[in-house]
């Protein structure tokens, strides 16, 4: 054991580390988006968004989404925005999150049935407003990436969803946000089937165009390994899941992919796809593999697909990796 693993565990045992879920660390321009919203200074929103590659304003706006807790907070901005796409783009984004709070996260059998007006009505006003910020601006990847996500909480026809992944590839900007959304809605436990979501994350990953997709084949078995523990009830089959040697080795040479090109680019581009293989890489016990995956996003985690598990297994993950640096 390493010095630092050795001095970690000591400190972990006098004062075990909080850490958590922090949106404002996913982009270090969060807080100053939040200061622009918060002061109404929707000019100066849009210039940071401006200055910015699309890499970042997706981390900015997912993070805005889960700061700001007013369902109606961009509509005035939209009702005024004389075809502007951006508060069209962060309303959509607001309510699609809104939505998920309303429904509540876990199995649709367990969701009380009051929730779902309210799920369903937040999701539908967020179409509406992506589809608007498309139509404004149709050469951005953000909405058509989280319209995926809101056809797919809507429960809509195949041809809606492949025709709105389409419209994602058509904008040519490289989405990990917008291929994860379809390979969930692939899932079993969603529209799909473990095939179809396999099919598609082995496909993607080996047409990428960028290295993040490498993190579609961790979060395919991440949701393999799920629905076995979750909606079969299978403790034992889960539990020896990341057991199976071929499983390690396609989990652990996509890893390998996307670290060979992690030096090349700013860790904003691939902060996500880090976070699932650290994630499978926990689950499996294997630290030293989620090790450089945690090292890269440092505080920057986003929430899926963390938010299954409960909340101390993120910093318990974190810190017995971290000990193999």
């Amino acid at each position: 054991m390493s010095l630092r693993g050795f001095l970690g565990k000591l400190v972990d045992r006098i004062a075990p580390e909080i850490f958590e879920f922090n949106p404002y660390n996913l982009h270090p321009q969060v807080a100053t988006a939040v200061a622009y919203c918060d002061g109404r200074q929707w000019r100066e929103l849009g210039r940071l968004y401006e200055s910015l590659d699309h890499f970042q304003t997706h981390l900015i706006t997912e993070a805005l989404s889960e700061i700001i807790k007013d369902d109606a907070f961009f509509d005035e901005w939209c009702e005024k925005s004389r075809g502007y796409y951006l508060p069209h783009l962060l309303r959509g984004s607001l309510l699609l999150k809104r939505a998920w709070v309303y429904r509540g996260y876990g199995r649709a059998d367990d969701v009380e049935e009051q929730r779902w007006p309210k799920f369903y009505g937040a999701l539908e006003e967020s179409l509406d407003s992506l589809t608007a910020a498309m139509n404004t601006n149709p050469d951005m990847s953000e909405a058509p990436a989280r319209a995926i996500r809101t056809l797919m909480g809507l429960s809509a026809e195949w041809d809606d969803i492949d025709a709105m992944h389409a419209r994602l590839k058509a904008t040519g900007q490289p989405s990990f946000f917008g291929e994860v959304s379809y390979l969930i809605a692939s899932c079993e436990k969603w529209l799909g089937s473990h095939d179809k979501m396999f099919e598609f994350a082995r496909n993607a990953y080996a047409g990428a165009n960028h290295p993040s997709y490498a993190g579609l084949i961790a979060e395919a078995h991440f949701e393999k390994h799920m629905y076995i523990r979750w909606f079969e009830d299978d403790a034992d089959g889960a539990a020896a899941y990341f057991e199976d040697p071929a499983i390690q080795s396609e989990i652990s040479e996509a890893s390998e992919t996307l670290l060979a090109d992690a030096a090349e680019r700013p860790a904003h581009e691939t902060l996500e796809a880090h976070g699932y293989f650290a994630m499978v890489f926990s689950i499996a016990e294997q630290f030293k593999m989620a090790a450089p995956h945690f090292e890269i996003m440092g505080t920057a985690v986003s929430r899926h697909p963390w938010e299954f598990d409960d909340v101390e297994f993120l910093a318990r993950s974190r810190r017995k990796s971290l000990a193999y640096l």
